[in-house]
């Protein structure tokens, strides 16, 4: 699936810079090019981040007590935050 994600975004990005050069590097069309490259992107890389040794499911909160919860809700923050969700 990520091979042909790439293979997908070099095609994008090849008729993004064909775009660039007939209509201007600011036409709307080539920035909304950009901006489908960088969703093929960002799924590049989170199949890259879920397919990784690395990585590690969600944490299941456990509600023991206030302190607990707290704890717990910013361990997923902060997993949520660096995995670009």
């Amino acid at each position: 699936m990520e091979k042909i994600l790439l293979l997908k975004m070099e095609r994008m990005q090849k008729q993004m810079i064909e775009l660039a050069r007939l209509k201007g590097i600011d036409h709307p069309e080539v920035l909304l090019m950009s901006q489908k490259i960088d969703v093929v992107h960002n799924r590049i890389n989170r199949l890259a981040h879920l397919t990784s040794k690395q990585h590690k499911p969600y944490p299941i909160i456990r509600r023991l007590n206030k302190n607990n919860f707290v704890k717990e809700s910013s361990k997923i923050s902060a997993y949520l935050y660096a995995a670009g969700i």
